[in-house]
C-alpha cells in the first residue's frame, strides 16, 4: 500500500519562500526565560532535525533537507528547505515557529547562499510565521508528482526572478 501511494499521481501545490543574505530579518524573541531553553541538534544524512525543548519538553521540532525534488522545478534543487516544522499545540501562539524557523535559517546560511521554505497554500498560520520570521515569498508552484518526478509544472505569482 505504500508503494501504491508514492506512485500514483498526486496534485502539489505549494508555495515556497526564501530568504538569502541579503534580507534583513527581524528581530524575534520568545516569551520563555533563556535559561529553560534547550536547543538539539541531530544530523542525519539527507537532513538535520532541530528540537526546541522548554522545561525539559519538547516544545517545536524541524528538518532541514539539503535537497528537495519539488525545488527542480524552479532551478533550486540543491538548495536547503525547511519542512515537517511542528510546534506542540501547548507551545502554539508564542512566537516559537518563526523563532526556530529564523534561527535554522540563519544556521544554514553560514553555509549557503538561500535557505527555502515550502507551505501549503491553505496553512494560514504557518504563512504568518514564515513572513514573521522574515521570509520573503518566492513563488507559487503547481505540478503533478508521480514517485519523485514531477509533471506538468506551473510556476505561478513570482515576484523573483
Amino acid at each position: 500500500m505504500k508503494l501504491l501511494k508514492k506512485i500514483l499521481p498526486k496534485k502539489i501545490e505549494q508555495l515556497v519562500y526564501f530568504i538569502d543574505d541579503n534580507i534583513f530579518l527581524p528581530e524575534l524573541n520568545i516569551e520563555f526565560d533563556d535559561n529553560i531553553l534547550k536547543i538539539e541538534t541531530f544530523d542525519h544524512k539527507s537532513f538535520s532535525k532541530y528540537q526546541l525543548f522548554i522545561n525539559g519538553n519538547l516544545a517545536h521540532s524541524s528538518n532541514i533537507y539539503k535537497k528537495t525534488h519539488l525545488l527542480k522545478t524552479i532551478g533550486k534543487y540543491k538548495a536547503p528547505v525547511i519542512g515537517n516544522c511542528i510546534t506542540k499545540e501547548a507551545y502554539r501562539g508564542n512566537s516559537i515557529y518563526p523563532f526556530m524557523i529564523k534561527k535554522i535559517g540563519m544556521e544554514a546560511l553560514k553555509q549557503n547562499k538561500e535557505i527555502f521554505i515550502l507551505v501549503s497554500p491553505n496553512n494560514h498560520s504557518s504563512i504568518r510565521g514564515i513572513e514573521k520570521a522574515g521570509y520573503n515569498f518566492y513563488c507559487r508552484v503547481k505540478t503533478v508528482r508521480i514517485g519523485i518526478f514531477y509533471f506538468n509544472k506551473k510556476i505561478l505569482s513570482s515576484k523573483v526572478k
